[in-house]
């Protein structure tokens, strides 16, 4: 009897899974960045809005780079397992609690201010990667890299 149902393979992306020391290193190359990020002294001008013109710029800014530093701290310790969601909520958590301290850092300074919106949206940077994260779980792949291929 013939059947015409579809048959349904998983596609994977395949992405190399670097050595535990150049993971870690990757976020702490992110986490140097966005304190340097944090502590220099802003450059004076307009201020503008980011897309759809509803949130300013530097709002997209903390979000975006603290998406990035999620990414990086969930490729470092929550790839090597598959999908770990504890593994991934400390992930978010380490970001946030990291922004939460460049916030407390950038008190003191003269040139800038201690904000909740700026460590909200540091938040909701962190779990949108989370929620990417957990969305291409089922498609990606992390493979062991052996420096000739994978």
């Amino acid at each position: 009897m013939w059947s015409f149902r579809k048959t349904y393979v998983k596609p994977f992306i395949r992405i190399p899974l670097l050595s535990k020391r150049v993971r870690y290193g990757l976020v702490v190359i992110v986490a140097a960045v966005v304190l340097f990020a944090s502590v220099e002294k802003p450059v004076p001008g307009t201020v503008s809005y980011g897309p759809f013109g509803l949130v300013k710029m530097d709002k997209w800014r903390h979000g975006i780079g603290y998406a990035v530093l999620t990414a990086t701290i969930a490729y470092a310790y929550v790839a090597p397992v598959r999908i770990d969601r504890r593994r991934l909520v400390l992930s978010v958590c380490v970001a946030v609690a990291f922004g939460v301290c460049m916030e407390l850092v950038q008190w003191p300074l003269p040139y800038r201010t201690l904000s909740a919106f700026d460590a909200i949206a540091n938040a909701i940077g962190a779990c949108c990667t989370a929620a990417v994260w957990v969305g291409l779980s089922r498609t990606v792949q992390f493979d062991e890299f052996d420096g000739v291929g994978f």
